[in-house]
């Protein structure tokens, strides 16, 4: 199609985010349809936030993120947050991070103990495409922090390098659902020589960025599982919108979890919260991933004003998703109705992906009037390049 053609001149620039958007200078209405990150806390969310009650996480005081521990404590209680999420997903316990990016690093790397592991991992994921390796990253000490290994003639030796996890990533061929082949998941595990690395850890993502928002299927997931419980390896889910995959198949989020040994759930795309995700799993995985956030300066001090969010999120904004469904349903049935003067009285920024896909996503900040504005300017620009 001529539109398609329009595409393949932005190709190499396709997958990245910095595109500048060329919004119409004299079109009264912009509807965006970039990422559903683009969301803005709403006046009840700053309202939760301004009310927070707040105190430094780090010494274990924010009660909106962390209850305080006592001398006689055995075990990291539940923040507020956590264990709604908790509760929400029905594992053990949870963290509140910064992103999802570092939700699934920490994750990683919780489970992977030991130099020298791999994880496998969907070819076209955003662990693999857009987490910048980060699980594989090194730095040299000697930007941060020297560290002298050895001295040969009074002149310090520099060995040692600085490592985020020194973890390997095996991919596995996708399929236009999601998911891949068990017979293709069992060609990735590593036999046991010791000139390989070790398979530790199953990667799976519901639902799926960068397959149209795809959910994963339950049964596949239930095949998943049963595999990775015969070869005794954890399954780690980049479950960012996972409450779209719930209302997406009518299944609830603790059963669509139940394969998972640890989840990493974003706050800030369709549930509109400024900032921060939460990793779900069992007491001994959030303990290490707790150290390790530390580590990576993950640490709060009143986090509780972002805390507040996130409660606000999973209990109003979770069932708002089902109407961001529908109206992304509603932009998807395109008609042949023309609208007269369309070019010049709407703008609808997308984000392109590949030089033959767009992807347009519905959101918080999009009602169905918004939808079908959308939905007839892009109408109006398929009619308008076809005809040239």
């Amino acid at each position: 199609m001529p539109l398609l053609n329009k595409f393949r001149n932005i190709a190499l620039l396709s997958k990245s985010y910095h595109m500048k958007p060329q919004i119409n200078p004299l079109a009264n209405c912009l509807v965006d349809l970039r990422s559903d990150t683009v969301t803005k806390p709403c006046i009840g969310m700053r309202q939760a936030m301004k009310e927070a009650d707040v105190g430094d996480d780090v010494f274990q005081e924010d009660k909106t993120v962390l209850v305080k521990l006592t001398p006689y404590s055995s075990v990291i209680k539940f923040p507020e947050l956590e264990q709604k999420m908790a509760e929400i997903t029905q594992k053990d316990d949870g963290l509140f991070v910064l992103s999802g990016t570092m939700g699934n690093l920490l994750s990683i790397l919780s489970h992977c103990g030991r130099r020298g592991a791999e994880i496998i991992v969907g070819n076209n994921s955003h662990i693999f495409t857009y987490e910048q390796a980060n699980m594989a990253q090194e730095e040299l000490l000697s930007q941060r922090k020297v560290f002298i290994c050895a001295v040969e003639n009074s002149i310090p030796i520099l060995l040692a390098k600085l490592l985020f996890g020194g973890v390997q990533p095996h991919t596995v061929e996708t399929n236009s659902d999601g998911t891949f082949s068990i017979d293709a998941l069992k060609s990735c595990i590593r036999v046991d020589d010791f000139h390989l690395p070790t398979t530790e850890l199953i990667c799976l993502e519901n639902t799926h960025g960068n397959l149209g928002g795809k959910a994963l299927p339950l049964k596949w997931l239930d095949e998943v599982a049963e595999f990775a419980k015969y070869h005794g390896l954890p399954i780690h889910v980049d479950g960012a919108r996972i409450f779209n995959a719930s209302i997406a198949s009518q299944v609830p989020v603790s059963q669509l979890l139940r394969v998972a040994d640890s989840t990493s759930i974003c706050l800030s795309k369709g549930l509109g919260c400024p900032v921060g995700s939460v990793i779900v799993g069992n007491h001994q995985f959030i303990k290490r991933a707790r150290r390790l956030r530390k580590a990576l300066g993950g640490a709060w001090r009143q986090g509780g004003i972002l805390a507040a969010a996130g409660i606000y999120s999973l209990e109003n904004n979770v069932a708002k998703l089902a109407k961001d469904h529908e109206n992304a349903r509603l932009i998807a049935k395109v008609n042949e109705e023309e609208n007269e003067a369309l070019n010049q009285k709407i703008s609808v920024l997308a984000l392109p992906f590949s030089s033959s896909h767009v992807r347009l996503v519905t959101h918080l900040g999009i009602g169905e009037n918004e939808a079908k504005l959308a939905l007839a300017k892009i109408q109006y620009v398929i009619e308008e390049y076809s005809r040239s």
